[in-house]
């Protein structure tokens, strides 16, 4: 039996369907980009089967945003780049590419050293970007739309209040990233 959706979540794009509905230049916005979202100075180019892999190898299933995300923007600067709520203000300096050749630091090396061996976020919980403290963007692996979740190391390690949520997904993430009005 299929599982019901809620109304409130747009539907899922097939992986056989990313290509021919989504284009890398654009926004994540299966129904066309509100805002133009570009990546500069991204990092290896990946195929799906490559992402596959990694993440198999780190012992799940990326959800469909995330590896969308990674075969179009693996690592690279987000423009436009600030994240604004009522509760925060901040740069996102960089996405984590998943795999480099150019020896940056990667979402699988942040992953093994934060939630593997530090144990500072719950074990589904992936880091893809860092802001300009350098502190990291989480994204959790146990919902379709890649929830989204801030960690501020200033309060570790108190973990409780080191991770904050941001109430969206990874896709309402990056489509809401603003540009630096303070500059």
């Amino acid at each position: 039996m299929a599982k019901k959706r809620s109304k409130q979540h747009p539907p899922i794009i097939k992986r056989s369907d990313w290509f021919a509905v989504l284009s890398p230049q654009t926004s994540l916005n299966p129904k066309g980009p509100e805002v133009e979202l570009k990546f500069i100075h991204l990092d290896k180019k990946l195929t799906e089967s490559e992402v596959l892999k990694v993440s198999l190898e780190l012992g799940f299933v990326f959800p469909d945003p995330l590896m969308f995300h990674f075969v179009n923007h693996n690592g690279g600067v987000p423009v436009p780049s600030v994240f604004h709520d009522a509760f925060m203000d901040t740069v996102v300096s960089e996405t984590l590419p998943l795999i480099s050749d150019s020896g940056r630091g990667t979402v699988v090396s942040a992953y093994k050293n934060l939630v593997m061996a530090k144990k500072i976020v719950p074990a589904r919980s992936l880091p893809f970007a860092v802001d300009g403290g350098g502190d990291f963007f989480f994204c959790d692996l146990n919902n379709e739309d890649v929830r989204v979740f801030f960690f501020r190391s200033e309060y570790y390690p108190d973990t409780e209040k080191c991770l904050t949520d941001l109430g969206m997904g990874l896709e309402k993430f990056f489509k809401n990233l603003k540009e630096d009005t303070d500059s």
